[in-house]
């Protein structure tokens, strides 16, 4: 699924965003979703999720954000914190800056008992080598 949502810049001097709305029941989640590309040179200026709902499963709830299938590269299952509603700010992927072409996935692989809730949003702002 890599490369398959091109890169987009526009002329202009602003930060970029790549916005995903994750459920719990998000087909292909487990298998990481990808919700953008970010061109090459571009640098991740801020990542913040917001949890609406609580993902409720048995066990565990990890939610992660890179850019690989179901990497952390951008924001950890820790720092995201999907059972417990509202805003996180994420410092650990801010330093990604890919020399080329970068697809960014969020992922969600639940442990034990199968989840019945949980609703996010993910935002990775960006500003292109321009």
């Amino acid at each position: 699924m890599a490369g398959t949502i091109p890169a987009r810049m526009i002329e202009h001097q602003v930060v970029h965003y790549l916005r995903y709305n994750l459920a719990y029941n998000t087909v292909g989640a487990s298998a990481g979703v990808q919700i953008g590309t970010i061109p090459g040179g571009a640098q991740i200026v801020d990542c913040v999720v917001n949890v609406q709902t609580g993902f409720n499963a048995g066990t565990t709830n990890p939610v992660t954000v890179g850019t690989t299938a179901t990497g952390e590269e951008i924001a950890t299952a820790a720092n995201i914190a999907a059972g417990t509603t509202g805003g996180k700010r994420m410092t650990t992927g801010l330093a990604v800056q890919p020399a080329a072409d970068q697809p960014v996935y969020v992922s969600y692989i639940p442990t034990g008992t199968a989840a019945t809730a949980g609703a996010l949003t993910v935002c990775v702002a960006y500003v292109p080598n321009q």
